[in-house]
């Protein structure tokens, strides 16, 4: 969730796959949600976002923060993920003024939260590779060790 993951830059996307995760839900913090699995690919892909785009000005200043705060309580509360990968691309400011809040609801349920920040271009692929991969091994640890006592 956060800035858009899937266009113009598949890059994260990727990342996450080959990490061992799985996306099961798209939320566009800058829009509204957007699509949950299946997901579209290809042409259905780009006219998801570009739907998004276009039917909601997107400003902070502007987004009703209540409907977007239950609307994302009601998506963890159906989806029920084991963890949230929030991405900012550079520049994109408004996704970080949408992240307290996201963390304080994933905080709540005790939701892993890990916040990814990118540009467009490929150098920072082996960090985020690295940061991902240690964010499965976390989601892992917690599913294994569901309901156990922990000293």
């Amino acid at each position: 969730m956060g800035s858009p993951i899937f266009a113009p830059n598949f890059k994260i996307p990727y990342l996450i796959e080959k990490s061992g995760l799985t996306i099961a839900y798209h939320y566009q913090a800058m829009f509204r949600p957007v699509q949950n699995a299946p997901l579209p690919h290809g042409r259905e892909m780009v006219k998801s976002c570009a739907e998004g785009f276009y039917t909601d000005l997107y400003a902070p200043s502007r987004i009703d923060r209540t409907r977007m705060e239950t609307a994302f309580r009601r998506m963890l509360r159906e989806v029920r993920p084991d963890g949230i990968v929030y991405v900012v691309f550079k520049g994109h400011i408004g996704a970080d003024f949408d992240l307290p809040l996201f963390e304080a609801a994933a905080e709540e349920l005790e939701l892993p939260l890990i916040r990814l920040e990118t540009d467009y271009y490929n150098n920072d692929m082996e960090p985020l590779r690295i940061r991902l991969e240690a964010f499965s091994e976390i989601l892992r640890h917690k599913v294994r060790t569901k309901g156990k006592d922990h000293a």
